[in-house]
């Protein structure tokens, strides 16, 4: 899932029991997933997506994925991996 000019995956508030696992989600102009409902992301790897890898607005199990760097995941800008929300 990538290049895409808005996001790669939407996850609307209406949705449940959604997971994703083992997909490669990059290069994406705004953000890899946006989502408003609970999710299930495991062994993705996420890799320059412009504005967040992951975006949440529910709480998120995003647990065992890459974030382009052993540091693992960034909330700000400042950190050196891929940008999430804080509902993680």
């Amino acid at each position: 899932m990538k290049l895409n000019t808005k996001l790669a995956v939407l996850v609307d508030g209406t949705t449940s029991n959604v997971s994703l696992i083992g997909n490669e989600i990059s290069h994406n102009y705004h953000y890899g997933i946006y989502t408003a409902a609970p999710l299930i992301a495991h062994d993705n790897n996420f890799y320059q997506n412009e504005l967040h890898a992951l975006h949440a607005i529910s709480p998120c199990d995003a647990t065992y994925n890459w974030w382009g760097t052993f540091f693992g995941p960034a909330i700000t800008e400042l950190g050196p991996g891929e940008r999430i929300s804080r509902n993680m």
